[in-house]
């Protein structure tokens, strides 16, 4: 079994099920309300994107193992010859995922954008959307690393695992607010999603050229790897190959 007969193992399940359905209708109700009122900063606006695209793609990741029987995992395993091959490709398809949403968020501002110039403060120009997209992107990717994470291999309860992951989430996004009364939390926020500043950031800067924006990108991708290498790990632990 190739990359391509992998890819389609995870989409033909996904794309069968409701969970397709559901975050793409929440994603589009949320930018129609979100682009709905201007002028804005576009900076902000991406923002508000991202902190909800966290959450959709968290959804996402934790649906595809949830609806991927253990008997279709090991027949993957069984054709590849390698537990490493299923799980790297797994983690294409929810990168494919990711950057579909992201390209969806990206297309409503862009309409604005083209309907109405002056629908935001910035000027704006293709690197900005260049930039925005990438930043999407990128936040999604620690919401569905920690989705992975808490899997049914390692917590047995589905109701527990949800709430964990929501948990997490939700101190990933209150990391500034907590740490600017407890300096201490600052040493509990290395395990957390890293995505509460960055979304703080894009609020207060006026203009994604800010050089601060990469290196958002980049924060999220290495977080989002060290988590993904971390369930790997516990997995095989398991001998799930």
């Amino acid at each position: 079994m190739r990359i391509k007969g992998i890819l389609l193992f995870y989409a033909h399940r996904y794309l069968q099920s409701i969970y397709l359905v559901l975050p793409l209708l929440l994603w589009f109700i949320f930018l129609t309300t979100n682009f709905a009122i201007g002028p804005q900063y576009f900076a902000s606006a991406i923002g508000a994107n991202a902190m909800v695209l966290v959450l959709l793609m968290a959804w996402v990741a934790y649906a595809v193992n949830s609806i991927v029987s253990d008997t279709a995992l090991s027949i993957a395993v069984v054709h590849t010859r390698s537990w490493w091959s299923v799980y790297w490709v797994k983690w294409l398809f929810f990168i494919l995922v990711a950057g579909l949403f992201s390209l969806i968020g990206l297309l409503f501002p862009i309409g604005r954008w083209v309907l109405e110039s002056t629908f935001f403060f910035e000027k704006l120009s293709g690197y900005h959307f260049l930039l925005a997209f990438f930043l999407m992107w990128g936040a999604a990717l620690p919401g569905m690393a920690i989705a992975n994470l808490f899997n049914r291999h390692l917590i047995a309860n589905r109701y527990l695992s949800v709430l964990l992951v929501i948990f997490v989430l939700v101190c990933g996004y209150v990391t500034p607010t907590i740490a600017a009364d407890y300096s201490w939390w600052r040493w509990v926020s290395w395990l957390l999603p890293p995505i509460g500043d960055t979304l703080n950031s894009l609020t207060e800067f006026r203009s994604l050229t800010n050089g601060r924006a990469l290196t958002f990108f980049l924060i999220q991708l290495g977080y989002a790897a060290v988590v993904a290498g971390i369930a790997l790990l516990n997995q095989q632990r398991r001998k799930m190959d």
